[in-house]
């Protein structure tokens, strides 16, 4: 679950309760016992919706970086940059150890531009005996 999905959850509970102070299925008039109930409902709605508006935005603005594989395969999504190069390092010591010598690259989501490319580890157990 997500913010989104909460603010979700909590959107169709006010509708719902909505619904019960309203008159009829519009949910555009109040019954008249719960007059206030039904302006407090409507004022919580409008501001979750608000909310949600927010959040979205934000979600949009934020940047995500993506580690790929040698066949452009997305293999983790971060936020946070440091956290994406620590994560192409760790594949790429994963991949080596299993002779896979494939590249492994963070880039920004939406971009096709490689920001960082992995380093190679090469075995030192490779002294020559006579």
């Amino acid at each position: 679950m997500n913010k989104m999905d909460l603010l979700k959850e909590v959107e169709e509970m006010l509708y719902h309760n909505l619904l019960c102070y309203s008159k009829n299925y519009l949910r555009n008039e109040p019954k008249k016992e719960y007059v206030k109930e039904w302006e407090k409902t409507n004022e919580q709605i409008g501001l979750v919706k608000e909310i949600m508006k927010d959040v979205q935005r934000n979600i949009q603005q934020t940047i995500s970086y993506q580690v790929r594989n040698g066949e452009s395969d997305i293999i983790g999504s971060f936020c946070i940059l440091n956290q994406a190069i620590a994560f192409a390092e760790k594949k790429k010591k994963e991949y080596v150890r299993n002779c896979d010598n494939s590249k492994v690259w963070v880039e920004i989501e939406g971009e096709e531009k490689e920001i960082y490319i992995a380093k190679g580890y090469t075995n030192e157990e490779t002294e020559e005996f006579e």
